[in-house]
């Protein structure tokens, strides 16, 4: 055969083989995808191929700041409605098609948000996209499920007392965030509610709060995981396109009262050991020092190379537990130090715990115990995001908090740029003014 001739029959061979060949797996992971939708929700859609799952998370901007004294839990309350039944389906019939195919639904309360989220096979995004936007707006207030949540809700808040350091954290909480007036507010007041406020709220509070908030301008949705993002954002779009958008009214007052020296609130349990709780308000999450911020946690308590625990725990040995959090909040983040203690060693462990604090004031934190804390952070960070849910929760976080779901994406970036500088100006500005709360044995 002419070499022209064959040339040209390969070269037909080779693109009939090309258009005959299956069309390439879409990429394992695709780069998050945001939109607003013309009714103001913002939709944040990120594709997952690497497993045939899909995790939703929807946050409502409604937090701690939009309750009082007097309506402490009613967000907890009304989350948990949204797990009784819609205007179409009761809640045993949301709960029988959500297990047929082998997936579920729940809620979170948060100091600034409420969540609802589902996870699922891949297949079934355009059900569960469907049913959260039920659940969302068309929430069944029947009043006999009203009084059975109640009930639920009470007995929670009795289980709640009996779990030592959540009591005492929340005694902390109390005394951490008061108002100019001495009273605690917003994040003071306990996410789940008290008994007074729970017995008072009605039908008509809930109706109240659903209308003024569940509104598509006031929330997040995220959705990640085994699906096809154009096809997914009409179906959101098609599911809350008849939702429409409301002026949001102001939330109470978020201006907390100045700190003075230190607060410590000594109370009495039955209890064997000894807890001391120590908090320290932060500025908000929006702060440029809320990352080293975040960094002081993790060089103070977290992880067996933590400051407090090699000091407290393996050189003094007077504590059976000592760590630290780290909370980001919209209005003001928060630092958490924690231990358990002999009740005669109090004293000392408090003086332990200043002395670790008073360090990192006054001297240089060395290389080794920054380089630990940042990659204890990072690493911690990164575990927390192996699943879509934890995915889709996070860039919801960080959405709602007004940082941006991008934030997400550098934030181990941003730790990693934290110096010993950074760490000691932070620590002089923020940690003078603490409050305690510290449990002793009622037997003493």
């Amino acid at each position: 055969m002419n070499p022209f001739i064959r040339a040209i029959v390969l070269t037909m061979l080779l693109l009939v083989a090309v258009a005959r060949a299956p069309a390439a797996p879409p990429a394992e992971t695709m780069p998050p995808e945001k939109s607003v939708l013309p009714n103001g929700m913002t939709v944040i859609l990120q594709e997952d191929h690497s497993s045939r799952v899909v995790s939703l998370s929807a946050f409502v901007k409604i937090g701690a700041r939009h309750e009082s004294g007097a309506t402490a839990g009613v967000r907890y309350f009304l989350q948990q409605m949204l797990r009784r039944g819609t205007s179409r389906q009761t809640a045993q019939e949301i709960e029988g098609k959500l297990a047929d195919i082998g997936a579920g639904m729940d809620v979170t309360v948060g100091d600034d948000y409420v969540e609802l989220y589902a996870t699922g096979g891949g297949p079934n995004t355009a059900f569960l996209v469907s049913l959260m936007g039920e659940v969302l707006l068309e929430p069944r207030f029947d009043p006999a499920e009203i009084e059975k949540a109640r009930k639920d809700i009470l007995s929670q808040l009795d289980g709640h007392n009996d779990h030592i350091r959540s009591w005492a954290y929340q005694s902390l909480r109390e005394s951490l965030y008061q108002d100019v007036a001495d009273q605690p507010f917003a994040y003071a007041l306990p996410p789940i509610g008290r008994e007074s406020s729970i017995q008072r709220i009605q039908k008509e509070h809930l109706l109240n709060y659903h209308r003024l908030y569940y509104v598509p301008n006031n929330t997040v949705l995220v959705a990640v995981g085994d699906f096809d993002t154009p096809q997914t954002l009409q179906q959101v779009r098609e599911t809350f396109e008849g939702s429409q958008p409301r002026d949001l009214p102001k939330s109470f007052s978020t201006e907390f009262m100045e700190p003075s020296d230190y607060h410590l609130d000594v109370k009495e349990r039955d209890v064997d050991a000894a807890w001391l709780l120590a908090g320290y308000r932060l500025p908000p999450a929006s702060s440029s020092d809320a990352v080293p911020l975040r960094v002081v946690s993790a060089l103070l308590g977290e992880g067996m190379g933590s400051l407090l625990y090699k000091d407290l725990r393996n050189r003094e040995a007077i504590a059976y537990e000592a760590a630290s959090t780290f909370t980001p909040r919209v209005y003001a983040c928060e630092l958490l130090i924690y231990l358990q203690t002999n009740p005669m060693e109090i004293d000392h462990a408090k003086e332990r715990v200043f002395a670790n604090i008073e360090s990192l004031q006054t001297q240089s934190v060395s290389q080794a115990d920054l380089r630990r804390a940042i990659e204890y952070a990072s690493g911690t960070f990164a575990l927390a995001h192996m699943r879509t849910r934890e995915r889709a929760w996070h860039y919801a976080l960080f959405e709602s908090l007004g940082l941006g779901y991008e934030f997400d994406l550098h934030f181990a970036q941003k730790m990693r740029q934290v110096t010993a500088a950074d760490v000691q100006r932070v620590c002089k500005q923020y940690l003078n003014c603490a409050s305690f709360v510290l449990v002793m044995p009622s037997a003493l």
